[in-house]
């Protein structure tokens, strides 16, 4: 599947301390989406893969329990942006 970068934007927008930032070796991929989304900079070449092995990377060991209660733990946070919404609440379903 190739990368929707309007929906990845989403979630890099307003992430702080990214996963996918502090384990990459090539950059800084939620700052590139950023850059895209506010600015209209340009994404790097094969940006997909990048952002891929940047997510890779991050959670590499992770068991799938693991990784399963990341994300239910992330997403039980308040919204940044919004009163009395979770990140949970605030996704956008059909990427589910």
């Amino acid at each position: 599947m190739k990368l929707n970068i309007y929906e990845e934007a989403s979630r890099c927008l307003l992430c702080e301390d990214a996963p996918c930032t502090r384990a990459c070796r090539t950059g800084d991929p939620a700052q590139a989406i950023r850059d895209f989304v506010r600015e209209g900079k340009p994404l790097p070449d094969h940006f997909d893969m990048i952002h891929a092995q940047a997510a890779a990377t991050a959670y590499a060991g992770m068991t799938l329990a693991e990784f399963d209660a990341y994300v239910k733990a992330y997403a039980a946070k308040p919204a940044n942006g919004f009163t009395g919404m979770t990140y949970g609440e605030s996704f956008y379903k059909p990427m589910l």
